[in-house]
């Protein structure tokens, strides 16, 4: 899964996962995508549309991020019609992915959107909440003192 930093065309890894994988590839696969356009993850962050490719290595849009990879699913993540990642599945078989794949990563990607907003309101709750108390702190000692000079 790669998302989109809010206000810029910046993409990061959130997560990956491949069976027996060394973690000395972490830090190229993390790098091999950087931006929106690159790749198809990077199309779908533009587009926000669904691409399913039964061969990658015919199609122009794709970058290679684990070899021997031939098809993938690439399902974008949708809130209030701006897209703000991709969830992709690759395979290393031809035609992988079915119709039922195809919508399983759809309610995959939908229930991972409603959480990521759902962290973000949190935290934007949260700050807002103690810069309210922050200002009812420094209220609160302005007005203790009713001398005019500590004012």
């Amino acid at each position: 899964m790669r998302i989109k930093r809010e206000g810029s065309e910046q993409v990061e890894l959130l997560a990956f996962s491949h069976p027996g994988d060394d973690p000395k590839n972490d830090m190229r696969i993390k790098s091999t995508i950087t931006r929106t356009g690159q790749g198809l993850v990077g199309w779908v962050l533009e587009h926000g549309q669904l691409v399913k490719s039964d061969n990658l290595s015919g199609d122009s849009r794709y970058i290679e991020t684990y070899s021997g990879m031939k098809s993938g699913l690439y399902v974008p993540m949708n809130i209030f019609g701006n897209v703000i990642g991709c969830i992709s599945v690759e395979s290393n078989q031809a035609n992988a992915f079915t119709e039922d794949d195809e919508r399983l990563l759809i309610t995959l990607a939908v229930q991972a959107t409603v959480a990521l907003e759902n962290a973000r309101l949190f935290e934007a709750e949260r700050r807002r909440r103690q810069d309210a108390e922050t200002l009812r702190q420094a209220a609160a000692a302005l007005t203790s003192s009713l001398e005019l000079d500590q004012v």
